[in-house]
């Protein structure tokens, strides 16, 4: 595998890793991505918060240096924590379609 193509640095900062980058072999823009959730939420049966492994795993923004390199932190912006409520909504109030659009597009934007 060669290096990516893509140059990232102090003049154009990496953008960080969407959830769907993880096991990403590239060459081009990215490069290789392996997510590593931090331990403390590895996952279930672990006895850790099982939420919090969700939402890092298949929703949360990983930032990088300005080169590319994860930092392991993770974070929520808007299209992230929208589609993670889709999950919620659906999972906890059973609303789908266009029921949990009317749900989220009524009380989304509020609590946010």
């Amino acid at each position: 595998m060669q290096d990516p193509a893509t140059k990232w640095g102090k003049d154009k900062p990496h953008p960080g890793y969407e959830s769907f980058h993880d096991d990403f072999d590239g060459d081009e823009a990215f490069g290789k991505y392996d997510r590593k959730v931090p331990d403390h939420f590895s996952g279930p049966g672990s006895g850790d918060d099982q939420f919090m492994n969700s939402m890092i795993s298949k929703y949360a923004l990983e930032l990088s240096k300005p080169d590319g390199t994860p930092t392991g932190e993770f974070v929520f912006k808007y299209p992230h924590a929208k589609q993670a409520a889709y999950e919620i909504v659906d999972t906890h109030l059973g609303l789908k379609g266009a029921e949990a659009e009317d749900y989220l597009s009524k009380y989304f934007d509020k609590t946010w």
